[in-house]
């Protein structure tokens, strides 16, 4: 059994969700591409460009959500340590985002 079918199986025995980071700059990952919901070519890149996200949701027990989601459902409740994400948005990204993900969690996440 590979290690990506361990993880799986950990998280659908868990209970738990999976939040999928929101796409984001890949250090050496720089060709432009084009999504289906895309105005414009980038070379933003996320989980959903080297998985089929849409196949892992489909399997029982496997709940995997956009940070958006996450950012609305916990964030913008006050249910992450009472602080909001900037100016109450839930579509942060970059930076801002991984500093306000610093300090509402429990492990100490460093951003340079």
């Amino acid at each position: 059994m590979s290690i990506y079918s361990l993880l799986i199986n950990l998280l659908i025995n868990l209970y738990t969700y999976t939040v999928i980071p929101p796409q984001d700059h890949l250090y050496l990952l720089e060709k432009k591409h084009k999504d289906d919901h895309d105005k414009s070519p980038h070379d933003d890149m996320g989980f959903e460009d080297f998985f089929d996200i849409d196949l892992l949701k489909s399997h029982g027990g496997l709940n995997i959500i956009t940070m958006k989601e996450f950012l609305e459902r916990e964030g913008l409740t006050g249910h992450l340590k009472g602080i909001l994400p900037p100016n109450n948005n839930s579509d942060i990204t970059g930076n801002e985002l991984w500093k306000y993900l610093e300090k509402v969690s429990i492990c100490i996440i460093s951003v340079n």
